[in-house]
């Protein structure tokens, strides 16, 4: 589900991060069953982030996990930037 916009910053799919950005995960819009699996791997809503590599695969860096996505999962993930 997408997350609503907070009062003082945009919540933007992680597809349109830039290499390095860093924020915190909001929300996702991706089939329950990736969601679940991803959410299993640290993935999930208010985990911070680092984008390691931005294009495909999309490469996210939570904690000491790093996980690759495909496109059409980085634009259903929803997120803060910091």
């Amino acid at each position: 589900m997408p997350c609503p916009p907070p009062p003082d910053s945009a919540c933007i799919p992680l597809s349109d991060l830039a290499e390095g950005a860093e924020g915190v995960i909001a929300a996702t819009d991706i089939d329950q069953g990736d969601a679940m699996l991803l959410s299993a791997m640290g993935l999930r809503a208010s985990s911070p982030f680092r984008l390691s590599r931005a294009g495909e695969p999309c490469i996210v860096q939570i904690g000491g996990t790093r996980i690759g996505l495909a496109a059409r999962l980085a634009r259903g993930i929803h997120v803060h930037v910091s």
